[in-house]
């Protein structure tokens, strides 16, 4: 059974992490630190969904390990709200970065899927070469444009690119994808995101040294267009980089559309981005029983109605939800339980500016209460 926490149609939006409702999306420069003591609960899954036990987790300035369900827990966290996401780490795949909306005192829920690292091939860094993308696409790198990431030294040695692609139409693209789909755009605002495709990319040297492009030596990167977006692709569209120190997108650069591919130039590698950004407004609402118990960690699907675009996110410990939805759209509001059977269906919108749903009422089917008995006894060995 799959443990349902994000499902995404097609990448648009929901979850950054400002706790201010009324925060200003224009805000040019990054803000001051602003720290409250949070907790958080998530769990790593692999491209099968299985658990992956041992992964290395960081939040904030705390660090920890999954158990063998792949489950990790944080208590009592300083956090600041304005850079608030975790970080996972396994040898063998791609760092994974989860961004949400955190609030003082509150459990919060998580949940990511680890990206396997898929060599796309090798070259020798003096005389450059151009690597296939297993999933589709490649990269062209120049001659002598590789240097060491420790220290920025050239680097001469052969360099081996791993490299995976995300489809942005994934079912679960929410857990995949690193951060959410904010992004800061190239004049500082802040902006929601439709990705038309992602990938991941990685160098290392001879010695497994980690390896980045040399200044003014970008590289070109192709990257396929998934079949169902094609026709709605743009001709040009703005390219985004995940920043790992902010766990947020950056714009940087453009890319063209040639046939069913997007080609651009790119000055470094991360996490690469396809997406037209889009105005949004802060959505907030919380899911109760009809006995006015909340429900945490249920999935909260918001929908376009006139498109196939949506997003979602779970519930925290006291049934809140809350993230960024498109302007001035029809949306449809679609819960789901952790075993993905709907538990309520709604129309919203549209909105022309931030809006707190209050409370929406679910009707658990087949709710009952069980009654448990039994005899505790005190194990604790006597001296």
């Amino acid at each position: 059974m799959k443990y349902l926490y994000f499902l995404i149609i097609s990448a648009l939006v929901l979850f950054a992490c400002q706790k201010d409702a009324t925060k200003d999306l224009d805000k040019v420069e990054p803000p001051a630190p602003e720290y409250i003591t949070t907790s958080l609960q998530g769990k790593v899954l692999d491209e099968n969904h299985n658990p992956v036990e041992g992964s290395a987790v960081k939040f904030g300035k705390s660090t920890t390990t999954t158990n063998n369900q792949g489950v990790f827990r944080f208590d009592g966290v300083d956090i600041d709200i304005h850079t608030c996401f975790v970080r996972v780490s396994k040898p063998g795949y791609f760092n994974g970065f989860r961004t949400f909306i955190a609030s003082e005192g509150i459990l919060n829920f998580v949940q990511l899927e680890l990206l396997p690292k898929r060599s796309a091939g090798q070259f020798q860094a003096s005389s450059g070469g151009t690597v296939a993308i297993p999933e589709g696409g490649s990269v062209t790198f120049t001659d002598g444009g590789i240097v060491r990431a420790s220290d920025n030294a050239v680097y001469t040695g052969n360099v081996y690119v791993s490299a995976h692609i995300i489809d942005p139409t994934s079912p679960s693209i929410q857990d995949i994808m690193p951060g959410n789909m904010i992004g800061i755009n190239a004049a500082g605002k802040e902006r929601g995101l439709e990705s038309f495709g992602m990938v991941g990319v990685e160098l290392t040297g001879d010695g497994g040294e980690q390896l980045q492009l040399a200044p003014g030596k970008p590289a070109t990167l192709t990257l396929g267009i998934p079949a169902s977006l094609v026709a709605g692709a743009p001709a040009a569209i703005p390219l985004w980089y995940f920043d790992k120190t902010r766990g947020v997108w950056k714009e940087e650069g453009t890319a063209k559309k040639q046939g069913s591919c997007y080609v651009g130039k790119v000055n470094h590698f991360s996490f690469w981005n396809c997406d037209v950004p889009s105005n949004v407004v802060k959505f907030e609402a919380s899911v109760k029983t009809t006995s006015g118990n909340p429900l945490a960690n249920v999935c909260v699907l918001i929908k376009d109605l006139s498109s196939s675009a949506s997003g979602a996110g779970n519930t925290d410990s006291t049934g809140k939800t809350a993230g960024f939805i498109p302007i001035n759209k029809s949306l449809s509001v679609i819960i789901y339980d952790k075993c993905s059977n709907v538990l309520y269906t709604g129309s919203v919108g549209p909105f022309s500016q931030n809006i707190n749903l209050g409370n929406i009422i679910v009707t658990i089917p087949g709710s009952k209460t069980d009654s448990l008995s039994g005899r505790v006894i005190n194990c604790i060995e006597k001296t």
